[in-house]
């Protein structure tokens, strides 16, 4: 009943959805009016943008503004989308954030698509939009002027067109991941990670078919994945290049690029671990305003706290699932050639829709183990979307295996939700009594 109710109604159930997340987001965005965190890099940047002002993609000028920099360490296309809503809102708080409300309600919208693209059911794919809309670090990042929540939509959306070309084979899907690929590593060097997935899925489904792989089909691949995005990527220079600029000073500003995060030694209060980040121990402290002496206002990027520690089991549970399949199916097949075993593993693993959404869960998060630059907890935002639709897939298996198990998915639900509206105010800067901060916000120091 409940199922066939929300496939009737899944459009309007969706729009609510969204209409919450855009409405928890856009609420108070333009406090505080000044710049905080990294905004004094992305923001003055967009600006500059905005005014053609070349400046963008130099390395060598100095600041703009007073206790600024020009970013001109990442990749172009989100200060593009920031610097259209600068031209449409003004050089303001509101201008400078609003691509960031809407790219975060967009990445709501994607992990509803892309769920629905995998699993084919409207109530996992609800669930999980709803849980990713209840969560603090992407909250926190649709509402300040970083690339963060910019590429984790373009990892999405290239995501989901790849899913598409692997279940219907139609090339012209592939192209499209191609060229959505390039816009993500043209968003922020990161959005690579997604690469080496596709290929290994390709690699995977062609195992499982045993059909012999053409030359045609090979280029194809290195064509749609390879070359397209590098040309995606070298033409978001676009406007450098009109600026005046030549492909020396682009190969140049590369090779500053790679020198400065691979070689930056420096250290920072909340820089973090990726393991820390699966626990939701290390939040990012953005923003304070000491109000007065009772009320003060905080912004945190933070993880919503049940929804992780679930979140994480489910990962978990979802690893030892495929797992369970491989092996099920070699011992299956332990009388068989080598070849049809082979294909027997990967066929268990290509049929089964979780598996895609380990992998890339993993390949989001697991690089940055072995990263030689500080990371915050915010790199961690793309794989939160993959989690979410995890701990959705998770919560359902467990309602079919435990009694009165729809209980269970309601209690983690509202436990999730409840938790969102009373630490909503901790990662947006609502003004709250300094008694919240101290014993509920900051109890335990590593939140701090």
């Amino acid at each position: 009943m409940l199922t066939s109710l929300l496939h009737q109604y899944r459009a309007s159930i969706l729009l609510l959805i969204l209409a919450f997340a855009f409405v928890t987001r856009i609420l108070f965005v333009d406090q505080p009016e000044e710049y905080y965190f990294d905004e004094v890099y992305h923001s003055v940047t967009a600006r500059l943008i905005a005014e053609n002002d070349p400046r963008a993609f130099e390395w060598w000028n100095t600041a703009p503004e007073q206790d600024t920099a020009i970013d001109w360490l990442h990749p172009p296309v989100a200060k593009y989308i920031q610097a259209s809503t600068v031209l449409l809102f003004g050089a303001n708080s509101f201008g400078f954030r609003f691509s960031s409300v809407l790219f975060g309600v967009v990445v709501i919208l994607l992990t509803y698509h892309v769920a629905q693209r995998l699993f084919n059911n409207t109530r996992l794919s609800l669930l999980a939009a709803a849980l990713a809309s209840f969560d603090g670090l992407l909250l926190a990042q649709s509402r300040i002027t970083m690339n963060d929540i910019h590429v984790t939509a373009f990892i999405l959306l290239s995501t989901l067109c790849f899913l598409t070309y692997l279940h219907n084979q139609n090339s012209k899907w592939l192209l499209l991941t191609g060229v959505i690929t390039g816009i993500t590593i043209a968003t922020k060097w990161s959005g690579i990670l997604i690469l080496p997935a596709f290929v290994a899925l390709l690699f995977f489904n062609w195992l499982a078919s045993g059909n012999q792989i053409q030359v045609k089909k090979i280029a194809q691949v290195v064509g749609a994945l390879g070359i397209i995005p590098l040309i995606v990527f070298i033409s978001s220079y676009a406007l450098m290049f009109a600026q005046g600029k030549d492909l020396a000073h682009f190969i140049e500003l590369q090779k500053q690029v790679w020198w400065y995060q691979t070689t930056l030694s420096a250290t920072h209060p909340a820089q973090s671990r990726p393991w820390e980040w699966v626990l939701n121990t290390s939040p990012v402290w953005y923003h304070v305003d000491y109000i007065s002496d009772e009320l003060r206002g905080n912004i945190y990027a933070q993880g919503n706290l049940p929804l992780y520690w679930l979140g994480a089991i489910a990962v978990l549970a979802a690893s030892l699932h495929v797992a369970r399949k491989k092996i099920t199916a070699f011992t299956a097949s332990r009388n068989a050639s080598y070849v049809q075993r082979l294909q027997a593993i990967t066929r268990s693993v290509v049929t089964e829709p979780v598996a895609p959404l380990v992998l890339l869960y993993f390949i989001l998060w697991v690089p940055w183990l072995f990263s030689p630059r500080i990371m915050f907890f915010y790199h961690y935002a793309p794989a939160v979307p993959f989690m979410c639709i995890l701990l959705a897939w998770w919560l359902l298996r467990l309602q079919q295996k435990i009694k009165h198990g729809s209980y269970l998915i309601w209690t983690a639900f509202l436990v999730i939700g409840v938790w969102f509206v009373a630490w909503y105010p901790y990662w947006t800067g609502v003004p709250t009594p300094i008694i919240f901060h101290e014993n509920i916000y900051q109890y335990f120091d590593v939140w701090k």
